[in-house]
């Protein structure tokens, strides 16, 4: 049990648990890009919830995030079917390793995961305000074992396998990865593949005519809370001046809060149920 180490014997194992886990990504990644290679790459088509996937990425990452002072969120357009076929394992994988990537090189600011649907193409954008790309090195991003320059590796760790295996399985399912950046000042990843409508979006607009505010939260927090207010019909403002609003929002900033705050789009969701 760890808790009854002496603190230098805790560190010790704290170290050999990232150690280890480090290897094991490692590995796992060098297993995952020899199999698509190979051709053994196996897809499912099954029924999931998108917005289950994003809230599950944001959940996994919403410490480390916070533990660098970063906002995590994730905005859901109306535009989202409540369903659809595709294969959650490998959407999670390709998520997962956008928001790692995002976290990894964000020093400051927010990282915004964005789901969209549009034309039968499932969309998904992971934006930061991190240290960006210089333009003569994006066409070399999602070549194996490739970072954007040694520096990074040096500095910031990892073995440059993550956007390789993310090219190579959104290519598997028939879609396409994108990056937009500026140096300095962050970074957009956009994947697009099609997929099958299982259920349709709910248009519902539960809070038609309402008045909403939000006050407080980083700028990924606000954006996510208010796409999931306007897409209930109601109409958001950043502050509560003037006439009171129907509804207020303040997200709260203490640690103690944690768990409520994996996700404050699902929140707002689930309450306009």
């Amino acid at each position: 049990n760890a808790a009854n180490l002496a603190p230098r014997q805790r560190r010790h194992a704290e170290i050999v648990l990232k150690s280890g886990q480090g290897l094991l990504s490692i590995i796992n990644d060098l297993l995952d890009l020899s199999k698509i290679e190979a051709g053994k790459l196996d897809l499912e088509k099954t029924t999931m919830d998108p917005v289950a996937l994003a809230d599950d990425v944001v959940a996994l990452f919403w410490e480390h995030a916070a533990s660098k002072g970063l906002d995590l969120a994730a905005r859901v357009s109306p535009t989202v079917p409540r369903m659809i076929l595709a294969d959650p394992v490998r959407l999670n994988q390709i998520l997962t390793n956008l928001v790692n990537n995002a976290l990894k090189f964000t020093e400051a600011g927010q990282v915004l995961v964005s789901l969209s649907f549009k034309d039968g193409q499932f969309i998904l954008s992971v934006a930061d305000s991190g240290i960006g790309i210089r333009r003569e090195k994006i066409d070399r991003l999602f070549e194996a074992f490739t970072q954007a320059d040694q520096s990074t590796t040096r500095r910031y760790g990892g073995t440059g396998l993550g956007l390789a295996i993310c090219r190579r399985l959104v290519d598997a399912m028939g879609g396409t990865i994108t990056v937009r950046s500026e140096f300095g000042k962050g970074s957009v990843f956009r994947v697009s593949i099609p997929v099958e409508i299982a259920a349709p979006a709910n248009g519902a607009l539960l809070l038609s005519g309402s008045r909403a505010a939000v006050i407080g939260g980083g700028k990924a927090t606000v954006s996510a809370l208010g796409t999931a207010l306007q897409s209930r019909g109601a109409s958001v403002s950043l502050a509560a001046d003037g006439e009171a609003p129907d509804l207020l929002f303040c997200p709260p900033r203490s640690e103690e809060h944690t768990s409520e705050l994996q996700s404050l789009r699902h929140l707002v969701c689930r309450l306009l149920l």
